[in-house]
């Protein structure tokens, strides 16, 4: 990523198999991407946040007040656990 780059946006896609991650400016073209083996169904003791952090937090040092997009089977999981 460059130093004229402005990060605006994190897709999240963050399924039952895998963590999938895009940082992208406010056109939508992508800076920087991410991808780990660390889908719901594969973090350790269900630490889900630990995992959030460690993949994501790079990318808020980088701009603090980027926006985030979640997709998949993480929306469903939170919405369940607000509701628990």
């Amino acid at each position: 990523m460059t130093t004229q780059s402005n990060p605006k946006l994190i897709a999240l896609d963050w399924g039952t198999s895998s963590f999938r991650g895009w940082l992208l400016d406010g056109e939508g073209k992508v800076l920087e991407s991410i991808s780990a083996d660390l889908g719901i169904l594969k973090v350790p003791d269900q630490d889900f946040q630990s995992v959030y952090h460690q993949q994501l937090n790079p990318w808020f040092k980088l701009e603090p007040r980027v926006q985030l997009l979640m997709i998949n089977t993480l929306k469903i999981l939170i919405g369940n656990l607000e509701n628990a």
